[in-house]
């Protein structure tokens, strides 16, 4: 064994891998296609013997329906087959009692096998009257299908086969018209608006052709009422407009699938002082051992098909499968580190400068820092273009490691994400959740408060994490003391931050939906976002691209100062969802709720809009938290960041 490098399409990282020259190949009996059914055959063709009591493992590529052997007329039915007179059993590929869920391990049983053999997995086997594989709902140019040799039985981490190939998947056929304005801008300023044609499943649908209409659009000129794509457009059209007047408009895009809302637009009489940006702060390729797609594939999902002003790749730093209680080993991927595999770290830091155009669209460098089992999930991000990276020196890791490494640092942000999570289905009151406390925060102004994992927001909420730690949450930190914005993001692990992917698929702790960070920012750069983030002026939306402002006094989202009474809660809301009703929170009780009836205001005739509250009465307590909380159609949410009002 050596090691080689192995190509992986579009970033320069390299594995520990087996250099036996083991000949695999990939055959489906349709083209694959994201959501799709099918059936696939992986051949393995044997350049060295495989002794009797040695296996050959072969994974289903990642986001495909896991492998299983136990009920044929079920998705996923895996058959092996190999020369005649030899027996095989096929078994689940396990690391001590720990399945990993996608690897299928074929064991010559009364004899080995000989130079020459040819195995066959048969992946989504209908043979005996079941529907196949399901192929996974985001589309990639590369995924990989990962065979090994096992030279003992018990061999939990061998190497990568050279040869493991990888396979594409395309869209699915059909497409809805999706668009992303510009969302505040003054009058006679100029705005774009992104057209991306999708699948059901937000994969971007480069062939499409068509037309669309665009209606509202009276009052932002430039945009036409058609708008045609061509072959050359690859499914995305970006248009120029400058609003005409004042106001809040949302463009409504009219397509053969369905409508759909691009917006709202608020056009201000003068140039704001602040600008709205939407971004993903949390996301995950291939370079993650639990991840798929490339760096590439990525960012440019993230600009292209998501719309979106900004992200972040975290990857994690170290091996998840050393992490005490993480039992999803699924991926197939070599068990390897960022900081073990330093090419690892160089590739994610040269595509975020590669990707990093101020103005249109901003990237930051940075990782998922994972400390002992599910007690400290945090991404660690950097300012600049290059920075070192760090690996945990042990089981369990010193907590307070992260804070002296981090808080040496001026160009270094921590922020923790899912605090109460398990990773296990369960309420658990004793359970060692993270702890917000152990890092400063001077460098950890934010926490992520809604993922693809659920919400983390209080106990027994709507969208609950598998798994709830109870005394973790995001409001039993505030009542503690604790001072810190609100974002959200997915955890993705396919390489599609900002996706409107809306089926969880069969990662079983990512439930929901992504959700997105909201900043208002200076500008569209680095130093604007970043000098944001410290200000915390940044909000959480589960998806919908919702324009809000919250403020006690003159007070802004992410402040603390004081403020007399009666305080003035003043709030803007636009919103492309239904909004249902929206909660004012003060020291984590409701103190104000539309559109039903509260103690001191009168009831408006609609929720969205600027609306305006009066707190009257004082607390007994040094300092109050405010913040506010939407609910809109479909049980999507939007959370301000608190504001933090020091009593006299």
């Amino acid at each position: 064994m050596k090691r080689v490098p192995f190509p992986v399409p579009n970033n320069h990282a390299d594995y520990e891998l087996d250099s036996c020259p083991d000949r695999i190949g990939v055959r489906f009996d349709r083209p694959p296609a994201a959501g799709r059914y099918v059936t696939f055959k992986v051949t393995v063709i044997l350049a060295e013997p495989l002794e009797a009591g040695q296996g050959l493992a072969v994974f289903s590529p990642f986001g495909f329906t896991p492998p299983q052997l136990r009920t044929p007329t079920a998705a996923g039915f895996v058959t092996v087959s190999g020369p005649a007179g030899v027996e095989l059993k096929l078994t689940h590929y396990l690391v001590g009692k720990v399945k990993r869920e996608r690897g299928m391990i074929a064991w010559p049983v009364n004899s080995g096998l000989k130079r020459g053999a040819r195995l066959v997995f048969t992946f989504g086997d209908r043979s005996r009257g079941g529907p196949g594989s399901r192929v996974s709902l985001v589309a990639h140019q590369g995924l990989l299908v990962a065979a090994y040799r096992l030279r003992t039985p018990d061999e939990a981490a061998p190497p990568l086969l050279a040869k493991s190939p990888r396979i594409g998947v395309r869209p699915d056929r059909g497409a809805l018209v999706r668009g992303f304005v510009t969302p505040v801008l003054a009058a006679g300023e100029e705005g774009r608006l992104q057209l991306v044609a999708e699948d059901r499943f937000g994969n971007r649908v480069a062939d499409f052709r068509g037309e669309v209409r665009l209606r509202g659009v009276e009052n932002l000129a430039g945009l036409p009422e058609k708008v045609a794509f061509k072959a050359a457009d690859r499914g995305r059209r970006e248009l120029s407009f400058r609003p005409r007047r004042p106001g809040c408009f949302t463009p409504v895009i009219v397509s053969a699938r369905a409508d759909h809302l691009a917006g709202p637009v608020e056009v201000t009489e003068r140039p704001p002082e602040y600008r709205l940006y939407f971004g993903e702060l949390h996301a995950h390729t291939e370079l993650s051992q639990d991840g798929a797609g490339s760096l590439d594939e990525f960012y440019t999902f993230a600009r292209d098909a998501a719309g979106l002003d900004f992200a972040a790749a975290t990857d994690h730093q170290l091996p998840v499968a050393g992490m005490p209680g993480y039992a999803s080993h699924a991926s197939g991927l070599p068990n390897t580190s960022h900081a073990r595999y330093p090419d690892r770290w160089r590739a994610t830091a040269e595509a975020a400068r590669r990707y990093h155009r101020p103005g249109r669209f901003v990237t930051f460098l940075g990782f998922e820092f994972n400390t002992s089992g599910n007690a400290g999930h945090r991404n660690l991000y950097f300012k600049g273009d290059e920075a070192e990276i760090i690996e945990a020196p042990s089981w369990p890791l010193p907590e307070r490691f992260l804070q002296s490494w981090a808080g040496r640092r001026r160009d270094i942000m921590v922020v923790p994400h899912h605090p109460a999570i398990c990773f296990s289905a369960g309420v658990y009151t004793s359970y060692r959740g993270l702890e917000i406390g152990v890092v400063d925060e001077r460098i950890q102004p934010l926490v992520e408060i809604y993922s693809k994992h659920g919400t983390s927001e209080y106990f027994n909420n709507p969208r609950p994490l598998r798994g709830q730690a109870v005394g973790h949450f995001v409001q039993d930190m505030l009542e503690a003391g604790a001072h810190f914005g609100l974002v959200g993001g997915s955890d993705g692990h396919q390489a599609n931050p900002g996706s409107s992917l809306e089926e969880p698929g069969w990662f079983r702790t990512l439930q929901y939906r992504s959700g997105l960070a909201a900043v208002w920012a200076r500008e569209l750069t680095r130093e604007a976002l970043w000098e944001a983030f410290f200000a915390r002026r940044v909000y959480a939306t589960t998806y919908p691209r919702v324009i809000l402002r919250f403020q006690i006094n003159d007070l802004f989202m992410g402040a603390a100062g004081t403020a007399d009474y009666p305080r003035r809660i003043r709030i803007f809301v636009a919103s492309p969802v239904l909004v249902n009703y929206l909660e004012v929170i003060k020291n984590g009780r409701v103190i104000f709720m539309t559109p039903e009836q509260g103690q001191n205001h009168p009831i408006p005739p609609e929720v969205e809009g600027e609306l305006e509250f009066l707190d009257e009465t004082p607390s007994d307590r040094a300092e109050d938290y405010y913040y506010l909380r939407l609910t809109l159609h479909g049980s999507e949410r939007v959370w301000s960041s608190p504001v933090w009002v020091a009593n006299k």
